[in-house]
């Protein structure tokens, strides 16, 4: 019974030292994001719509595309963007501004 009880204690140490590891490693991805001021930014693309992320200039010409833009997800740092979003013959560009850390308008700042 006593070898029970010390096998179920030392799983319980190593669960609650592989929950800290996680919990640190979660805290300092957050804290790296706060520094960067990147606010988490998510697309919902439900008509397939062929769409681009691009970092605004001061004109059109001065805008730069975001080749590593992924849909369900990333991390943007302060600034100005906008979509282009082309279906069929019609091209709509809507804006993305970023203003700090999690400052989006859902729930945890998305």
């Amino acid at each position: 019974m006593k070898k029970f009880y010390a096998g179920g204690a030392g799983l319980i140490i190593i669960g609650v030292v592989i929950a800290l590891i996680v919990y640190r490693s979660n805290t300092r991805e957050e804290e790296l994001h706060y520094e960067r001021e990147e606010t988490r930014f998510f697309l919902a693309n439900l008509s397939g719509a062929n769409v681009n992320l691009y970092k605004a200039g001061r004109n059109l010409e001065d805008s730069v595309i975001m080749p590593d833009f992924k849909s369900d997800g990333m991390w943007l740092p302060r600034g100005n963007y906008f979509l282009k979003v082309e279906q069929g013959d019609k091209t709509s560009f809507y804006p993305v501004p970023i203003f700090s850390y999690r400052s989006g308008p859902d729930k945890e700042g998305t």
